[in-house]
């Protein structure tokens, strides 16, 4: 944005094209003939700063927005946006172990906070998760009888015929009865959601990289319901990470 001069402002006034050359020059010198003239260029200047923050907001915005499917797709478009989100959190998404890829599942992350994550992604529209969805996935890990086994995950969509506000009743009864003794991690992506704003808006926190450790961490060792506690994560500045304590532990541990 180009801060406009007096005479550029001068001519938009209602006096017209015909004010002389030297008007400005003179204006400029001396402004108290016209006191609102450094008003005016001062007020450009401002109008120049609002506009790069207008922008600033649309692209942070539409940074955000680019993961707003998590909230509403279903199929190949959900499960691209879940390992995006997973990859901006910092997971590693290699390809999965043979054993892994033959059970046919939707997900593998690793990272160095904890053991691997494999899971399912799952979406209903009207109505809560069924359990058989939930059976599905713990027949795919129990066919893992061979290499390392991953942390069984499943990541839902639904009911994404609803806001996410009104999404109460989202797994049957039965799962969650039954989940005290399988302890599989389930996540929502409107929780997934909800993290990766997290991270978008603190993206230059000197404490992004805590933050992401923590979540990671979180997830890593999911053995029920995921709980949302975002003040937590923006506490991370004074929260020791999985990561940080082992450092330190092995710093005072005797050479």
């Amino acid at each position: 944005c180009l801060i406009r001069s007096f005479g550029a402002i001068l001519d938009e006034s209602q006096n017209g094209p015909n004010q002389p050359v030297w008007l400005e020059t003179y204006e400029n010198k001396l402004q108290t003939v016209n006191p609102y003239s450094s008003e005016l260029i001062q007020t450009e200047k401002d109008i120049c700063l609002l506009e790069q923050q207008r922008l600033e907001l649309f692209r942070k915005r539409d940074r955000i927005l680019e993961y707003a499917g998590l909230l509403y797709a279903t199929d190949d478009e959900l499960k691209q946006l879940v390992r995006r989100a997973f990859r901006l959190l910092g997971f590693e998404l290699p390809d999965p172990p043979e054993h892994v890829s033959q059970a046919g599942l939707d997900l593998y992350l690793r990272d160095t906070t904890s053991h691997p994550i494999a899971g399912m992604i799952a979406t209903t529209e009207n109505k809560p998760i069924e359990y058989a969805v939930y059976k599905k996935l713990i027949d795919k890990v129990d066919q893992l009888d061979k290499g390392e086994k991953p942390s069984p995950l499943l990541v839902v969509n639904g009911p994404f015929g609803k806001p996410p506000i009104k999404r109460t009743a989202i797994f049957e009864k039965k799962i969650i009865e039954v989940n005290w003794t399988k302890q599989i991690g389930l996540i929502t992506t409107v929780q997934l959601y909800e993290i990766v704003c997290l991270i978008l808006e603190n993206a230059f926190s000197p404490h992004i990289d805590l933050i992401k450790e923590l979540i990671r961490a979180d997830i890593g060792s999911l053995d029920g319901l995921f709980e949302t506690d975002l003040r937590k994560y923006l506490a991370a500045g004074t929260i020791k990470t999985p990561d940080q304590k082992k450092r330190r532990k092995k710093e005072k541990s005797p050479a």
